[in-house]
C-alpha cells in the first residue's frame, strides 16, 4: 500500500488507498501482535509482552528519523516505496517464520511444550 500511495493523483485513490491500509494495519500492529502473543505464551508471556514492546517502541526510534531523512532527502512520493521495501525486507520473513494461529497448529502449548 506504501507504494500505492505514492501512485495516488487523486482524493478518491487516497480514500481506498488509506482504505485497504488500514485493514493491513488493524491486522499486523499492537492490538493482533498481542494477541498472538497471548496466545502462544503462558509462563513466559511478561517477558514476550516485553520484548514485543520494546521492539515496537524501537521502531518509531529508528523509523521516524529515517522517514525524515528520506523525505528530505528523496521527497515524500520517492521515500514510500524505500519504506516499502525495508518494511518487507523485515516484516515478511518475520511473518513467515513466527505467526501461526495457535500453537496446537504446529503441535505445541504456549511456551513451545509438545503436545502429549
Amino acid at each position: 500500500m506504501l507504494v500505492l500511495w505514492s501512485k495516488v493523483d487523486s482524493i478518491a485513490l487516497f480514500f481506498c488507498v488509506f482504505a485497504v491500509g488500514g485493514l493491513a494495519m488493524a491486522t499486523t500492529l499492537y492490538e493482533p501482535a498481542f494477541a498472538v502473543t497471548a496466545a502462544w505464551f503462558d509462563r513466559h508471556r511478561p517477558r514476550a509482552v516485553l520484548v514485543l514492546t520494546v521492539f515496537g517502541g524501537l521502531a518509531s526510534v529508528v523509523f521516524v528519523p529515517l522517514t525524515a531523512a528520506l523525505v528530505d532527502s528523496l521527497g515524500w512520493r520517492d521515500a514510500l516505496p524505500v519504506l516499502a521495501g525495508i518494511a518487507a525486507l523485515i516484516g515478511l520473513p518475520v511473518h513467515a517464520m513466527l505467526i501461526r494461529r495457535s500453537p496446537a497448529d504446529l503441535g505445541l502449548h504456549p511456551d513451545g511444550a509438545n503436545l502429549p
